[in-house]
């Protein structure tokens, strides 16, 4: 993954000056500096104080007007490249890339991240592959199902339906480490804070993605004989495969016969449509 394009946009929206911006300001405040010891000297000998205010005067102007700049250092190319490159980035899966407006694509990356919940008793839940995007200009991260996880809401109790990230009590640290610009040290507190269940935030409780993960897709009836693996599951997609009842694949086949006898019959009628256009005289 080219990080080049990701480094620039950092530094580009990073708040903070460069040293040589930093020695103009300081340069700056030392000729006003200057001028006003020169004007005290010669105020003993002539007495004139106008000069010595208007020169006050515009010191304080300057400083008020460097006070709204940031005094913070803006973040160097190589120390960005190197926070970077200690992270696995990877490009996102066609089904995020597809949920990023077309203007964020260049202003924010990722990374896979296999999701072993550990929870308060002990239990190790394995929750799936997730996609993890960080956008440098916004606090959360976002979080996307990818493989093998659970279709339930947003496939990890910490993750909000949107996808954004609940840091709990890792966001302080977390927005330090953003404003610092640790992006490797930003990686490992996110990837602990997925792997650690916080019982007082979730946004949804595990023992209910058990139950629904157990029950069938559509009508939500609990495990018994008749449920079986859905066949209309998508290997290539980002769940888990879920189980339907007897009842409900028969209804579904029969609505997919349905659908799929009344697009034939709508494609026969615009065929014949476009031969009547196409040949009046017939």
């Amino acid at each position: 993954m080219d990080i080049e394009p990701i480094v620039q946009k950092i530094i580009d929206t990073s708040p903070g000056a460069d040293l040589v911006e930093m020695k103009s300001r300081s340069k700056a405040l030392a000729a006003g500096l200057r001028k006003i010891r020169m004007l005290e000297r010669q105020l003993e000998q002539d007495g004139d104080t106008e000069a010595l205010h208007r020169a006050w005067n515009i010191l304080c102007t300057g400083a008020n007007r460097l006070a709204d700049k940031h005094w913070k250092f803006s973040p160097s190319p190589d120390g960005i490249r190197a926070e970077l490159n200690e992270i696995p980035l990877a490009e996102p899966p066609e089904h995020v890339y597809e949920q990023i407006r077309e203007d964020d694509r260049d202003k924010c990356f990722g990374w896979y991240h296999h999701c072993r919940l550990n929870m308060p008793d002990g239990e190790v839940v394995d929750l799936g592959t997730f996609y993890v995007r960080l956008d440098h200009r916004y606090h959360s991260p976002r979080v996307y199902a990818h493989k093998n996880c659970y279709d339930y809401h947003s496939s990890h109790p910490h993750v909000a339906s949107g996808g954004s990230m609940c840091m709990g009590d890792a966001e302080m640290l977390y927005r330090r480490l953003r404003d610092t610009n640790d992006w490797a040290a930003m990686y490992d507190v996110v990837c602990a804070t997925l792997d650690t269940f916080n019982p007082s935030s979730p946004y949804w409780r595990i023992d209910s993605m058990r139950r629904d993960s157990e029950a069938c897709r559509v009508c939500g009836t609990p495990d018994t004989m008749d449920l079986m693996p859905d066949p209309m599951w998508d290997p290539n997609g980002p769940y888990r495969q879920r189980l339907i009842c007897e009842v409900c694949l028969d209804r579904e086949r029969r609505r997919a016969f349905r659908d799929a006898l009344r697009e034939a019959s709508r494609e026969h009628n615009n065929q014949v449509r476009r031969r009547r256009y196409d040949n009046p005289q017939d």
